[in-house]
């Protein structure tokens, strides 16, 4: 008689549901009952709606509470519904969202780790309990990234780097995570990463290895022409990279020709090609495989590459530089030392007078009087030219 009952009175509950769907407390009275009776797949979906349309978070109280559940709070499937929807992870998630926007209108270096540690403290709360919220895994690893950033310490900034690589990866993983996501991933891998490593030639190529695997990704999740081709030059830069790492000629060439086959399809967008980085890169690509075949006529268009880069960048004194390399090469010593000077006037922390001294590029151009004197006299002074911003390989 009693279990009539129940399944009476289970039958109005579905009816008044179907009647007015949006009811929170009527969808959740359908759950006790289907809990009741021992119908646990049918109340664990009505469950899941009402907790999904309470906005007040009575039903996430009353299910913490109510003795209908009692034997199922142990149950994993339970806790993780309850998880995503425990109001106190989404006061941490909206803390964290708090603290990072913060970080913008802060000026203090030392304030803004401060704020970005608490950030990361509210997030790691949040991915802990809901492991598939990408929101939470990508402002994790956005905090984790730029606090490393901020540290002085090569320790303490491999160290929240890998926290970052590790949140970079299951937000890509996550559910409805967009090419954006990996294309992210992938410029950490290919950047921040190909950098940290530098001096460890073995692990920089396997870091860029699989940050050109990670932008691949990218690039088949990706559908607008305009973003493909961004993705195109992110990995056109990885390939040069790597080009540079590899061992052997051919394979040294095959990186540089695949990057500037990828150079064609990005320049045929307008918004690219009004930046200074796809000649950049083009023209270092050509610069390396000219020296590599001793081919003048590939330094000649390397030439022609990097001086279109300083049209659009002219006080970038990486492709000054680069452009003072090749001139030397075809030992065009007037103009290699007027691009060299430029470099190095608008080199403050003196990076490429240090390489220069060494180049064998310049070996063409070394016995000069003035090149010696170049070096030895340029003091490092800003100096600034007219024309747009530069556009550094390493900023596009």
């Amino acid at each position: 008689m009693r279990a009539r009952l129940a399944r009476r009175g289970l039958e109005w509950m579905r009816a008044a549901v179907a009647e007015t769907p949006a009811d929170v407390v009527r969808r959740y009275n359908l759950a006790c009952g289907y809990a009741a009776l021992g119908e646990d797949d049918a109340a664990y979906a009505e469950l899941a709606k009402s907790l999904e349309q309470d906005r007040s978070g009575r039903v996430f109280e009353a299910v913490t509470k109510d003795a209908e559940w009692a034997r199922w709070r142990t149950a994993e499937r339970f806790q993780k519904l309850l998880a995503r929807h425990d109001p106190a992870v989404d006061a941490a998630y909206a803390r964290g969202r708090e603290l990072q926007v913060a970080v913008d209108r802060m000026g203090n270096n030392q304030a803004i780790a401060e704020n970005l540690r608490q950030a990361i403290a509210a997030y790691r709360t949040v991915v802990a309990a809901r492991p598939d919220f990408h929101p939470a895994w990508w402002n994790l690893a956005v905090c984790c990234h730029r606090l490393g950033a901020l540290t002085d310490s090569v320790e303490d900034r491999r160290s929240w780097w890998q926290s970052a690589r590790e949140a970079y990866r299951e937000a890509a993983n996550a559910p409805r995570a967009g090419a954006a996501t990996w294309q992210a991933w992938g410029r950490f891998e290919t950047r921040e990463m190909g950098v940290l490593l530098a001096g460890n030639s073995a692990a920089q190529e396997q870091v860029l290895r699989e940050g050109r695997e990670i932008l691949e990704e990218a690039l088949r999740r990706t559908d607008t022409a305009g973003d493909r081709a961004r993705v195109q030059l992110d990995l056109a830069a990885t390939e040069v990279r790597l080009g540079r790492l590899a061992p052997g000629t051919q394979d040294r060439l095959r990186w540089f020709e695949q990057a500037v086959a990828r150079l064609h399809e990005v320049l045929k967008r307008d918004e690219l090609a009004a930046t200074a980085t796809p000649y950049a890169l083009w023209g270092l690509a050509q610069l390396e495989m000219g020296r590599l075949q001793r081919n003048r006529l590939v330094l000649r268009s390397a030439v022609e590459r990097l001086l279109t880069a300083t049209e659009r960048a002219p006080t970038d004194p990486e492709i000054r530089y680069n452009l003072a390399c090749t001139y030397a090469l075809l030992a065009q010593a007037d103009e290699a030392l007027r691009h060299l000077q430029i470099c190095l006037e608008n080199d403050p922390n003196r990076r490429f007078a240090t390489v220069a001294e060494a180049d064998r590029d310049f070996d063409n151009i070394r016995n000069l009087p003035a090149f010696a004197e170049l070096l030895r006299s340029t003091t490092g002074a800003e100096v600034v030219m007219p024309g747009p911003a530069p556009a550094r390989i390493s900023d596009y």
